[in-house]
Parts: structure tokens; sequence; C-alpha cells
């Protein structure tokens, strides 16, 4: 069992979110109020994460938000481990039981044994947060260089370019990341001369 772990990755992210992983062999939750079937199993290393122990594991029921739909789902043979930064998911464990990650840029989509989509997730800082049904905490909007251009003061765009790429900003997701800025009227009327 293994996790590269990197806390500056993930700063945008919380401790109940669900994170799709393709390094980790089991699935991990840390709150045990989660389970709907729980055993204690004596506490174990879980490498990868810093000293986190396991100790229990059992089923957990989730509720996937697609749009204005809902998909339940019970993930079995989940890990308790009360000092994980968040929750994992395993695509090892997924593919096992003969379901899909599909990967699309910075998308994700889990679809179920027959192809039906069952949950879709945003890449953060490298990476996959899930949407869970209720959860609004990251929901992110892609914009163009255009509209976060306006949303940053009219910053210009080497510090937009430069916020981006070295993950100054949670959540700054650009829709057409490729379209340079446009000539802003705002910008060109502030800064010219009488």
């Amino acid at each position: 069992m293994f996790l590269a772990w990197d806390p500056t990755l993930a700063q945008s992210l919380q401790p109940d979110d669900w994170i799709l992983d393709s390094g980790y062999s089991h699935s991990i939750v840390h709150n045990k109020n989660n389970f709907s079937l729980y055993a204690s199993t004596p506490p174990h290393k879980i490498s990868g994460i810093g000293d986190t122990f396991s100790s229990g594991r059992g089923n957990v029921p989730l509720s996937f938000a697609l749009g204005s739909s809902i998909r339940a789902c019970v993930l079995h043979d989940i890990l308790y481990c009360p000092s994980a930064p968040f929750n994992l998911i395993s695509v090892s464990r997924l593919t096992d039981a003969g379901y899909a990650a599909i990967f699309k840029g910075d998308k994700v989509e889990l679809h179920l044994q027959k192809g039906t989509l069952l949950a879709i997730g945003d890449k953060i800082s490298r990476l996959y947060w899930l949407h869970l049904a209720g959860s609004t905490d990251h929901v992110l909007v892609a914009c163009t260089w255009d509209k976060w251009h306006r949303a940053f003061g009219h910053l210009n765009m080497k510090s937009l370019y430069h916020l981006k790429t070295y993950n100054m900003v949670n959540g700054l997701e650009v829709y057409n990341k490729k379209a340079d800025l446009h000539q802003c009227k705002a910008c060109l009327a502030g800064k010219s001369h009488v």
C-alpha cells in the first residue's frame, strides 16, 4: 500500500473529501462514522502518508452527484485510518471489481460494469476530487483568461499565467488554456493618456 503524499499539492482539499488514487492498493476513510458495516482489526501501519495506522475495515455507502441526479454505491473492504488527510478510493480496487476509471484532461469519470456513469471528478492540485452529493466546497467553474483577468482586478496576463503555473490560487481553472487574453477595453482606457 502506497500513496505519494505532498501536503503542498492539496491545500484546497478538506478532510472529508474523497480522492481517486491510482497508486494506493486499498481504499481508506478517516471518519469512523462513514461506515455502515465496521469491524476492528489489529493496528497496522499504512505506508506513504506519514505515520498513519489502520485499525479497522468495513463498508462505506457513498452518493455521487451527477448534475441534478444522484448515484449511490457501497464501497467494500475500506480501511479505517483516523489520521489520514482525506478519504481515498483505490483505482486498482475499482478496476478489480469491474468498474472503469476514465481520465480526460482535468476530469475523471467512474463507470459501472455495464458502462453507466457512476461518478465524476475534477483535478485539483494533481489529485482527482470526486463530486459527492451535498458537497459544494470545491465546485469548480472553469473560466476564460479574460474572465480571470477581470476577476483579479484586471491583473496582467503574465501574472495570471504565473498564478496558474505555480498553483498559487486554489480553483483557478481555465476553460481554454491556449487562448490568449483579448485586448481589455477597460485596461486600454485606464492606461491611455488624454
